[in-house]
Protein backbone atom coordinates (compact mmCIF):
# COMPACT_ATOMS: atom_id res chain seq x y z
CA UNK A 1 0.00 0.00 0.00
CA UNK A 2 1.39 3.41 -1.00
CA UNK A 3 1.82 5.83 1.88
CA UNK A 4 0.21 9.14 0.97
CA UNK A 5 1.50 12.55 2.07
CA UNK A 6 -1.68 13.28 4.01
CA UNK A 7 -3.02 9.96 5.26
CA UNK A 8 -5.95 9.66 7.66
CA UNK A 9 -7.24 6.13 7.44
CA UNK A 10 -10.64 5.15 8.73
CA UNK A 11 -11.47 1.48 9.36
CA UNK A 12 -14.86 0.76 7.85
CA UNK A 13 -15.54 -2.08 10.30
CA UNK A 14 -15.87 0.53 13.06
CA UNK A 15 -18.43 2.62 11.14
CA UNK A 16 -21.71 2.64 13.07
CA UNK A 17 -25.02 2.11 11.27
CA UNK A 18 -25.94 5.79 11.79
CA UNK A 19 -22.63 6.98 10.31
CA UNK A 20 -19.89 9.11 11.76
CA UNK A 21 -18.58 12.66 11.46
CA UNK A 22 -14.93 13.47 10.82
CA UNK A 23 -12.64 16.48 10.97
CA UNK A 24 -9.04 16.34 9.75
CA UNK A 25 -6.21 18.83 9.27
CA UNK A 26 -2.83 18.51 7.57
CA UNK A 27 0.27 19.27 9.65
CA UNK A 28 3.24 21.30 8.37
CA UNK A 29 5.22 18.36 6.92
CA UNK A 30 2.12 16.93 5.24
CA UNK A 31 1.30 20.31 3.70
CA UNK A 32 4.86 20.69 2.45
CA UNK A 33 4.79 17.23 0.84
CA UNK A 34 1.36 17.90 -0.73
CA UNK A 35 2.58 21.24 -2.08
CA UNK A 36 5.43 19.41 -3.85
CA UNK A 37 3.03 16.81 -5.26
CA UNK A 38 0.59 19.47 -6.50
CA UNK A 39 3.41 21.73 -7.74
CA UNK A 40 2.39 24.62 -5.49
CA UNK A 41 4.85 27.12 -4.01
CA UNK A 42 3.24 26.53 -0.59
CA UNK A 43 0.24 25.03 1.14
CA UNK A 44 -0.40 27.00 4.32
CA UNK A 45 -3.61 25.34 5.57
CA UNK A 46 -5.67 22.30 4.65
CA UNK A 47 -8.60 21.03 6.67
CA UNK A 48 -11.78 19.13 6.01
CA UNK A 49 -14.85 17.97 7.83
CA UNK A 50 -17.77 15.81 6.87
CA UNK A 51 -19.61 12.58 7.34
CA UNK A 52 -19.14 8.91 6.47
CA UNK A 53 -22.24 6.74 6.20
CA UNK A 54 -23.58 3.59 4.64
CA UNK A 55 -26.06 3.67 1.78
CA UNK A 56 -27.88 0.73 0.26
CA UNK A 57 -27.43 -1.42 3.30
CA UNK A 58 -23.72 -1.77 3.97
CA UNK A 59 -22.68 -2.05 0.32
CA UNK A 60 -22.00 1.62 -0.45
CA UNK A 61 -20.02 4.01 1.72
CA UNK A 62 -20.76 7.71 1.14
CA UNK A 63 -18.31 10.38 2.19
CA UNK A 64 -19.69 13.92 2.09
CA UNK A 65 -17.89 16.97 3.32
CA UNK A 66 -16.11 20.21 2.68
CA UNK A 67 -12.43 21.15 2.49
CA UNK A 68 -10.78 24.53 2.97
CA UNK A 69 -7.24 25.43 1.97
CA UNK A 70 -4.93 28.43 1.96
CA UNK A 71 -2.19 28.06 -0.61
CA UNK A 72 0.22 29.89 -2.85
CA UNK A 73 -0.16 29.62 -6.60
CA UNK A 74 1.79 31.16 -9.47
CA UNK A 75 -0.17 33.78 -11.40
CA UNK A 76 -0.37 32.97 -15.12
CA UNK A 77 -0.24 36.69 -15.95
CA UNK A 78 2.56 38.00 -13.71
CA UNK A 79 4.33 34.67 -13.03
CA UNK A 80 4.56 35.77 -9.39
CA UNK A 81 3.29 33.68 -6.47
CA UNK A 82 0.19 34.87 -4.65
CA UNK A 83 -1.84 33.54 -1.74
CA UNK A 84 -5.26 32.12 -2.51
CA UNK A 85 -8.08 30.61 -0.45
CA UNK A 86 -10.15 27.79 -1.85
CA UNK A 87 -12.99 25.71 -0.46
CA UNK A 88 -15.36 23.20 -1.95
CA UNK A 89 -17.94 20.61 -1.01
CA UNK A 90 -17.55 17.00 -2.11
CA UNK A 91 -19.33 13.68 -2.18
CA UNK A 92 -17.61 10.42 -3.00
CA UNK A 93 -19.01 6.91 -3.06
CA UNK A 94 -17.05 3.73 -2.31
CA UNK A 95 -17.81 0.04 -2.09
CA UNK A 96 -16.11 -3.07 -0.82
CA UNK A 97 -18.39 -5.18 -3.05
CA UNK A 98 -17.95 -3.72 -6.58
CA UNK A 99 -19.47 -6.67 -8.47
CA UNK A 100 -22.71 -6.71 -6.47
CA UNK A 101 -23.09 -2.95 -6.57
CA UNK A 102 -22.40 -2.83 -10.32
CA UNK A 103 -25.23 -5.31 -10.95
CA UNK A 104 -27.65 -3.22 -8.86
CA UNK A 105 -26.62 0.05 -10.53
CA UNK A 106 -27.32 -1.33 -14.00
CA UNK A 107 -30.99 -1.00 -13.07
CA UNK A 108 -30.45 2.60 -11.89
CA UNK A 109 -28.96 4.48 -14.86
CA UNK A 110 -28.70 7.71 -12.84
CA UNK A 111 -26.62 6.18 -10.03
CA UNK A 112 -22.95 7.02 -9.73
CA UNK A 113 -20.64 4.04 -9.75
CA UNK A 114 -18.87 3.78 -6.40
CA UNK A 115 -15.10 3.44 -6.38
CA UNK A 116 -13.88 0.02 -5.24
CA UNK A 117 -12.22 -0.11 -1.83
CA UNK A 118 -9.87 -2.88 -0.77
CA UNK A 119 -8.72 -3.81 2.68
CA UNK A 120 -11.58 -2.17 4.57
CA UNK A 121 -9.70 1.11 5.01
CA UNK A 122 -10.78 4.49 3.68
CA UNK A 123 -8.05 7.15 3.46
CA UNK A 124 -9.84 10.43 4.18
CA UNK A 125 -6.62 12.44 3.85
CA UNK A 126 -5.96 11.17 0.34
CA UNK A 127 -9.60 11.77 -0.58
CA UNK A 128 -9.26 15.41 0.52
CA UNK A 129 -5.92 15.76 -1.33
CA UNK A 130 -7.58 14.48 -4.52
CA UNK A 131 -10.51 16.88 -4.11
CA UNK A 132 -8.08 19.77 -3.59
CA UNK A 133 -6.11 18.78 -6.72
CA UNK A 134 -9.27 18.65 -8.83
CA UNK A 135 -10.52 21.94 -7.38
CA UNK A 136 -7.37 23.96 -8.15
CA UNK A 137 -7.70 26.60 -10.85
CA UNK A 138 -5.47 25.43 -13.72
CA UNK A 139 -4.92 29.06 -14.78
CA UNK A 140 -4.71 31.02 -11.52
CA UNK A 141 -4.64 34.81 -11.60
CA UNK A 142 -3.57 37.03 -8.76
CA UNK A 143 -6.19 39.56 -7.68
CA UNK A 144 -5.91 42.61 -9.93
CA UNK A 145 -3.76 40.86 -12.53
CA UNK A 146 -5.49 41.70 -15.78
CA UNK A 147 -4.60 39.65 -18.78
CA UNK A 148 -3.90 42.02 -21.59
CA UNK A 149 -5.16 40.41 -24.76
CA UNK A 150 -2.45 42.26 -26.60
CA UNK A 151 0.53 41.18 -24.47
CA UNK A 152 3.50 40.91 -26.80
CA UNK A 153 1.55 42.16 -29.81
CA UNK A 154 1.46 45.59 -31.35
CA UNK A 155 -1.98 47.21 -31.36
CA UNK A 156 -2.89 48.73 -34.70
CA UNK A 157 -5.16 51.74 -34.78
CA UNK A 158 -6.44 50.79 -38.24
CA UNK A 159 -8.06 47.58 -39.34
CA UNK A 160 -11.47 46.17 -40.14
CA UNK A 161 -12.94 47.16 -36.78
CA UNK A 162 -11.22 50.52 -36.30
CA UNK A 163 -13.95 52.37 -38.25
CA UNK A 164 -16.64 50.68 -36.15
CA UNK A 165 -14.81 51.70 -33.00
CA UNK A 166 -14.73 55.32 -34.15
CA UNK A 167 -18.45 55.21 -34.99
CA UNK A 168 -19.23 53.73 -31.58
CA UNK A 169 -17.24 56.52 -29.95
CA UNK A 170 -19.28 59.15 -31.75
CA UNK A 171 -22.57 57.54 -30.77
CA UNK A 172 -21.86 57.99 -27.02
Amino acid sequence: MVQNEFSRTFALDRLAAEGESFAIEANASERQALARRLELPALHELRAHGRIEFRGGRKVIAVTGRFEAVLDQVCVVTLEPFTNRTADAFERLFTTEPEEVAEELVLDAEGDMPEPLEGGLLDLGELVAEELAVGLDPHPRAPGAAAEGTAGFEVKEEGPFAALGRLKGRAN
